[in-house]
């Protein structure tokens, strides 16, 4: 009895083998469970994100309400128009942004309203996909500066040029209001940074054919010489790369600038979500649009009233 019994406490303990097949099942659950999670928390990100736009959104409307008019692009930028709908009055007030020009004095002299050291972190204006960015003061959520120079009034924002939402003759709800933009994540920008806008050796977009080459060049990185600007730098500046984006291209691709005005950039709208970015329409809904979508359809959605039928997109 005592031999039996000696026998089963030294065979007690777990053999190679069966030690090996439990490492082998806990690794296995690991790597299904793994990706599980980290898809669970960028869906928990995106919807974040949706949300962030959800508020610019409910922000918009009622700045319409209040003042008759959309923000413009004069002075500053939209997105500074809309502080104090999002609970940033105290920003709006410290800087002078309500002023009739926050930037200089009657003589021309420059205001010390201590912009030029503000660096703002604002939650409602950053997506939590997004890794760490060194843009000063960002906005990741730029307005529709509508389909290109060729034509200019087709988005929603022009400067100097007060529209209602009664001036969106194809429907609030077929056409973009915000979407999200990418802020450069490096100090030294290069090509492959999504926040970086390249270089395009190209002078000549003075017609359709010819500024599809230039759309075509950008997508494909073709005659690229560095990079130029970035896009999201300041949400007090306006225009276009700073502030507000275009339908020139697909989301996610390249965005370009071929050194001349600054207004016929192509500013594309990109994030850090997978195959797609999240676009704020007009009627305060909030869509994720595919990368793959039609660019026909891209651009009817990036144009206010050019009257042709939306569809299902």
């Amino acid at each position: 009895m005592r031999n039996y019994s000696r026998k089963r406490a030294l065979r007690s303990g777990f053999t190679l083998i069966e030690l090996l097949v439990t490492i082998g099942v806990i690794s296995l659950l690991l790597a299904l469970l793994i990706p599980g999670v980290q898809s669970a928390r960028e869906s928990a990100r995106r919807t974040a994100c949706k949300n962030n736009l959800k508020q610019i959104g409910v922000a918009m409307h009622t700045f319409e309400s209040t003042h008759g008019n959309l923000m413009t692009e004069y002075a500053v930028a939209p997105q500074a128009n809309l502080l104090p709908y999002l609970d940033q009055q105290a920003i709006f007030q410290l800087h002078g942004f309500g002023d009739a020009d926050p930037w200089f004095e009657a003589d021309g002299t420059y205001k010390a309203n201590a912009w030029d050291d503000a660096n703002y972190k604002l939650p409602v204006f950053i997506c939590p996909s997004h890794p760490e960015f060194l843009a000063r003061s960002v906005c990741m959520y730029q307005i529709n500066h509508g389909v290109g120079p060729h034509d200019p009034d087709s988005g929603i924002v022009k400067e100097d040029a007060n529209k209602r939402f009664s001036d969106i003759h194809d429907g609030t709800s077929n056409t973009a209001a915000f979407a999200e933009n990418t802020a450069p994540t490096k100090e030294d920008l290069t090509a492959d940074d999504r926040g970086a806008i390249l270089r395009i050796r190209q002078t000549d977009i003075s017609t359709d054919a010819s500024y599809g080459i230039y759309r075509t060049n950008c997508r494909s990185g073709f005659a690229v010489s560095g990079t130029s600007h970035s896009k999201c730098s300041d949400f007090a500046l306006a225009g276009l790369a700073a502030s507000a984006y275009n339908h020139m291209s697909l989301p996610n691709n390249n965005s370009c600038f071929n050194g001349g005005t600054v207004g016929h950039g192509i500013i594309t709208p990109s994030s850090w979500h997978s195959s797609g970015v999240n676009v704020l329409l007009c009627d305060g809904s909030v869509r994720f649009v595919a990368e793959s979508v039609d660019f026909g359809v891209w651009q009817k959605v990036g144009n206010r009233a050019d009257g042709e039928a939306l569809g299902e997109w």
